[in-house]
């Protein structure tokens, strides 16, 4: 028993040192392939690269599984297999300890980065703008403040190919800002090109563009000593023609158009100068100009939309293998099944709720406009101007002011029933007839009402509750009338006796 111990106790340093050296073979390997990562060169081994992530779950810290997870989507991406990339881009984000303080914001922040340039591929914009939000937040905590800045501009981009352009001009120019206050003058200037983009499209903002126009002209470096722009850069000679177009300098306009020109550059991007010249020749009415680049443009444009078609089918093919995921292709067509399921059960709720909406608008427009053709009849009746402004209307007014309100005395309502008999000798006859005569307390709100006085106000002077000068009005409108009526219909009728 002592022999096995004693044995034991010699194979485990033995044991530990070849733990140490696999991994530290483990640990070059991966900063092998982090060299060529950083070098833009290809990386197609995937079985390296899984066998490296598979290690590092097992026996890395979290930056290290964040690192090997982060190889094994960039290989993926390599390959073309997007999905898969962007599958070990989130499985690499759940591998980083943020609460910790030697998290590798870095890498974070690259993983981020690539996970967004992926979204893009897809044209997955609002993916693409959370993972640029959450890279310039992992390359601010490292300190990276120029990349912070970057994928803030790139999010600008994002929201004018969403058309948020109001958020994109202000998100634009707070990076200019930035870029400036940290001495990227260059940087700023790129992205004042976005900002004219902005500009080209409002007519109103010419001299806005004339301003980024000018300081780009003459702050940029990328100008040769014959001040001409690389062909990657002459989209800027667009915005200019744009500018001059629209102060009507057509001259001027055709010639920053043809500068556009790309030597050696593919068809489809002469697009822009295409754009420019025939919107020229309209204005010119140079109708053999115009039949020529409206069918230039549209052919560059269908060229383009082709190209693009191409490159989206290439991307979908070399995406999917379904030799190696059809246990993944199954697991998706369940997803399918099921998001069916629940956008038929959200539509149906949606037109119920649509439905429901369209009920209650209906309703509320009703009722508005029977409180506008209320407001406007009331309006348009001749109040008596003179019974309005009378000493016992403003006394009884005054009695509503009193802090505590005041009751009417047995003068004060013969006074007022007096003014009203005089200023409208038939009020009382028209409130009543053969068979119905109305009572003294009936009267008594019925002149109220004719005096303007609310329900509230008339229930204070009569010493009762709202809800009994209600169905007083009720009652009367019902007897007069022999049908039934609000009390509203009771006010209207008074208001309109004069």
């Amino acid at each position: 028993m002592m022999t096995h111990r004693f044995i034991a106790l010699l194979l485990l340093p033995l044991l530990l040192l070849t733990a140490c050296t696999d991994s530290r073979e483990e640990r070059q390997q991966l900063e092998e392939l982090e060299r060529q990562n950083r070098a833009d060169s290809v990386m197609n081994d995937l079985a390296l690269a899984q066998s490296l992530a598979d290690h590092f779950d097992r026996h890395g810290t979290r930056n290290e599984q964040l690192r090997a997870h982060y190889i094994l989507g960039r290989t993926h991406a390599d390959r073309g297999e997007l999905p898969q990339a962007v599958d070990c881009y989130l499985d690499a984000v759940t591998k980083a300890d943020t609460a910790s303080a030697d998290c590798d914001y870095a890498v974070l922040g690259r993983v981020y980065s690539q996970m967004a340039s992926l979204f893009h591929q897809q044209l997955l914009l609002s993916n693409e703008v959370h993972a640029r939000q959450q890279a310039s937040r992992c390359f601010l905590c490292a300190k990276d403040t120029f990349h912070a800045i970057y994928h803030q501009g790139m999010i600008a981009g994002n929201y004018i190919l969403m058309n948020k352009r109001d958020s994109a001009e202000i998100l634009l120019r707070e990076t200019m800002r930035q870029y400036r206050a940290h001495g990227y003058e260059q940087d700023a200037l790129q992205t004042s090109t976005m900002l004219m983009h902005l500009y080209a499209a409002n007519p109103d903002r010419l001299f806005e563009l004339k301003q980024l126009i000018d300081q780009y002209d003459h702050e940029s470096e990328l100008f040769d000593k014959y001040h001409e722009l690389p062909p990657s850069k002459r989209l800027f000679y667009y915005y200019k023609g744009v500018y001059y177009e629209g102060i009507n300098l057509l001259d001027s306009a055709e010639y920053y158009y043809r500068k556009i020109y790309r030597p050696y550059m593919a068809y489809t991007s002469q697009t822009d100068m295409y754009k420019g010249l025939l919107s020229v020749f309209r204005k010119r009415c140079l109708s053999d100009s115009i039949a020529k680049y409206a069918e230039l443009y549209c052919l560059a444009t269908d060229s383009s939309v082709i190209r693009h078609d191409q490159q989206q089918t290439a991307q979908l093919a070399a995406s999917y293998d379904y030799s190696s995921y059809q246990r993944l292709a199954h697991q998706k067509e369940q997803e399918a099944d099921q998001f069916k399921t629940t956008l038929i059960v959200v539509c149906s709720l949606s037109a119920i709720m649509i439905l429901l909406f369209a009920i209650a608008y209906i309703r509320y427009r009703d009722e508005k406009q029977r409180l506008r053709d209320r407001i406007r009849l009331l309006s348009g009746y001749a109040v008596n101007k003179n019974l309005y402004d009378s000493p016992i209307a403003q006394h009884f007014r005054q009695l509503l002011k009193a802090n505590p309100y005041q009751i009417p005395s047995l003068s004060d309502w013969k006074e007022l029933k007096t003014v009203i008999s005089q200023e409208l000798p038939d009020f009382h006859e028209k409130l009543q007839t053969d068979s119905y005569q109305l009572s003294d307390n009936e009267y008594d709100i019925c002149m109220l009402i004719k005096i303007q006085t609310s329900c509230s106000d008339i229930a204070r002077l009569k010493q009762c509750t709202p809800s009994y000068v209600t169905q007083i009005r009720k009652n009367v409108y019902q007897r007069l009338f022999n049908k039934a009526g609000k009390a509203d219909d009771l006010d209207e009728y008074i208001m309109s006796l004069s």
